[in-house]
């Protein structure tokens, strides 16, 4: 099946991101870049498991320092990164992450549900 034209990995990973970066704030030192700085919409799960790559609970915002800068960054160290966000939000958040990117998954197959969904979760954007 080819692409839906405007709908390609790369525009549904921008709207996905613009969505986990509304707030504007390092969900782990709640630093706020309002106008300035860098934020990053990190996946939790990476974006080679498409069960989870557009789920809006798999993004997470962080400043350049908690995503990839510091010792205690979500790529330097991960162990570290998902105990964090188990105590931000709660166990259950990993539990129906870890069922869900355990669903096979084809983004062709399901665009138009993907496309509802970040159409209901991105209405400001669209």
């Amino acid at each position: 099946m080819s692409r839906p034209r405007g709908y390609s990995n790369a525009t549904l990973d921008n709207l996905w991101a613009k969505r986990v970066k509304e707030d504007e704030v390092c969900e782990l030192c709640r630093v706020g870049f309002k106008g300035y700085g860098v934020l990053n919409a990190h996946h939790f799960h990476g974006r080679r498991n498409h069960s989870v790559r557009w789920w809006i609970p798999n993004g997470i915002c962080l400043c350049d320092a908690h995503h990839t800068k510091e010792r205690y960054s979500a790529h330097l160290n991960p162990a570290w990164f998902q105990e964090t966000m188990i105590k931000i939000r709660g166990p259950e958040w990993l539990e129906d992450l870890i069922k869900r990117t355990a669903l096979i998954f084809k983004w062709q197959k399901h665009l138009e549900e993907i496309k509802l969904y970040l159409k209901g979760e991105l209405e400001d954007y669209l």
